[in-house]
């Protein structure tokens, strides 16, 4: 299996991103004196939404056909940054929810985008 490239790089910084992880759980956990397992419970939207992103994504070529032209390139990356950011936030937010919408980043980022959304309808009716 080649990976060079920008795929070689990419799986390389996944790697080191997790290997990060790990030890910074790790040290986060000593200094508070909780265990890791703590620090892993309150991970686990963030992991699956993760995976459901990753395996949408990396299916994308089993659904739609790129050639290797310029365009096709730059729609393909196009395509798997939409549907990988789309993925996540709404997995994200469906595991949050299944979970009794606790309190966390989820709530507070629905809150941003209600007051938004509000901002946007008060100047639209101006």
């Amino acid at each position: 299996v080649n990976i060079a490239g920008a795929e070689g790089v990419a799986w390389a910084i996944l790697f080191t991103t997790l290997f990060n992880l790990a030890i910074n759980l790790g040290v986060i956990a000593k200094v508070l004196d909780l265990p890791v397992f703590f620090a892993i419970q309150s991970l686990w939207r963030t992991f699956c939404a993760l995976a459901v992103m990753v395996v949408l994504v990396i299916n994308i070529n089993y659904v739609v056909e790129f050639t290797n032209t310029y365009w096709d390139t730059v729609s393909e990356l196009i395509l798997k940054i939409a549907i990988g950011a789309f993925s996540y936030i709404l997995a994200h937010l469906l595991f949050w929810y299944m979970s009794g919408k606790p309190d966390g980043p989820e709530k507070i980022f629905l809150n941003l985008m209600f007051r938004f959304s509000r901002s946007l309808t008060a100047q639209h009716e101006k």
